[in-house]
Order: C-alpha cells, then structure tokens, then sequence
C-alpha cells in the first residue's frame, strides 16, 4: 500500500499472464505446452517483485497492485476484463508494467521498454535503467508491433500509460541471432520448456530493475501521461 496521503490511492499495476496453450493433443512429445518463457518467466517475475518491495520494506507513495492475468493468447481477455472492472477504482489506475516473455536468454546490458517515448511513465523506466547501470535500447524490430501485442494493451485502450520489458538487444549481434533461434525453434512450442538455457544470475538482476521501476512510478510526483505527440493519446480520458 501507499503511503503518501494524497497518492496512495493511485495505484501502479503490474501484470503477467499466467495461460500458455494448454494440452498437447497431438499424441506426440509432453502431453502440455509448458510456456516457460512464455509466460511463467512474467509470473515468476511479479511474484519476485512483490516478495522484494515486502521484504525491503520500501514504502511507495503510490499503491502497487500485483495482477496476473489469464486468456492472453486468446485475445488478452483477462487483462481486458480486469483494465474495464478493476478491483479499484478505475480513476485510481495510473500506470502499468506488464512483463510477457522478457527472455533472459544472454546476459543482461540493456533492456527493451516497449512504450517508453509515448509516456512520462518511461522516465521512471530510463531512471532506474540508469541507476542499474542499464542501456534501455530501441526495439529491434518495431514492425512487429509488440506495444499492442500483449495485456499492457488493454490498458492502453482503457487510457492509462503502460510500458512492457524484455531483456535488450540489437539487430544484427549474437543477442539478436539467440533471440531468432528461440522463436524459431521454441516460441509456442513443445520445447519452451525447463530444459532451456536461463541466465538465471542475470534474471534476478532483471527483477532487480522492474523493483525500481515500480518504485519510480510510485513515487514520481505527477500521475504518468501521454506525451503530446503520442498516437495513444487518443484514448485519454
């Protein structure tokens, strides 16, 4: 919970889905889709987030409300249903971080925010980047439209600023070469299982960051908005 008198009835929202693809019925390989990456890695992150501001005691000014979601490979239904009938009150939603396959695949420089020039909430991510010693990178490829590809979305749509987190890299490096394999190899598939190589070492690091990312929206004196020039903010409210 908050504690400032004022702001501590905003709340920060951070989310990750916990569906993946359920049974494998085609009688061959694991009898389910295990999605570690995709997205247990999110959900173990929100959990690790949540255990670390506890257990630090830190005390946002704002609330921070840990969410995670169900339905998002069917059209980000639960994330959809929870940005139109919050547990709180929707006026008091001021920002979201959403976490869906960050990837912690090679060891962590410099990360992707997906959102981060449509926002002032990207400020609180490019100052804690900055405070970890991380590069916050241009998303390598941006005709894939990840900014409207996962929960974050809804949020979106319903008019508050979000930003998503993967772990950064840039065209064309060994980073981006491992990045490709994975896809092709085990982004909704069998293989994106526990077996898969982790840096586990620099996933903690990783949570590390979304934990002061969180904690400098929290605190950030003005409520987070769209920047002017923003296509998103069309759907102020």
């Amino acid at each position: 919970p908050g504690t400032d008198p004022k702001l501590k009835a905003e709340h920060v929202v951070i989310t990750a889905h916990l569906d993946h693809l359920g049974l494998n019925t085609t009688g061959k390989g694991a009898p389910y889709y295990a999605g570690a990456m995709d997205n247990a890695s999110g959900v173990a992150s929100v959990l690790e987030i949540a255990r670390t501001l506890s257990e630090s005691k830190a005390k946002p000014k704002r609330s921070i409300l840990f969410v995670l979601v169900t339905g998002e490979e069917k059209g980000l239904l639960g994330s959809k249903y929870f940005a139109e009938r919050p547990s709180v009150p929707a006026s008091s939603v001021v920002g979201n971080l959403n976490m869906d396959m960050a990837l912690p695949l090679w060891p962590l420089k410099s990360v992707i925010v997906l959102g981060v020039d449509e926002s002032t909430l990207g400020d609180a991510a490019r100052a804690a980047a900055a405070a970890q010693g991380l590069e916050v990178v241009a998303d390598p490829y941006p005709d894939r439209n990840s900014f409207i590809r996962s929960d974050q979305y809804s949020f979106i749509r319903a008019g508050v600023p979000a930003l998503a987190f993967k772990f950064g890299f840039k065209a064309g490096t060994p980073e981006a070469q491992i990045e490709k394999t994975w896809r092709a190899e085990r982004y909704h598939g069998l293989a994106d299982d526990l077996t898969q190589p982790v840096e586990r070492a620099d996933a903690v690091k990783f949570n590390a960051y979304m934990a002061q990312v969180a904690m400098q929206a929290a605190d950030a004196p003005e409520r987070p908005t769209w920047k002017d020039d923003s296509f998103f903010k069309r759907f102020a409210k």
